[in-house]
């Protein structure tokens, strides 16, 4: 007997991988990895005159502790 492919778990993880799939696809792209934007959060550029968005992986890449700021007197 053989199992319909309604309940069948590889055809069923192969239906949502392609949906998955689909809905990252349509997603706006980060300006700096141009990847899709998956994550929870994302910066908005455009209060900084650019156009895009940026992920939250590339924000925290480029974000850095003030205290590098601080110059040897």
């Amino acid at each position: 007997m053989q199992i319909p492919d309604c309940y069948d778990p590889a055809v069923a993880e192969a239906a949502r991988s392609l949906r998955y799939t689909a809905m990252v696809m349509r997603r706006p792209r980060c300006a700096c990895c141009g990847l899709p934007v998956t994550t929870e959060q994302y910066l908005d550029l455009e209060p900084f005159g650019l156009k895009g968005i940026a992920c939250d992986k590339c924000t925290r890449r480029h974000s850095h502790w003030a205290d590098r700021l601080e110059v040897d007197e």
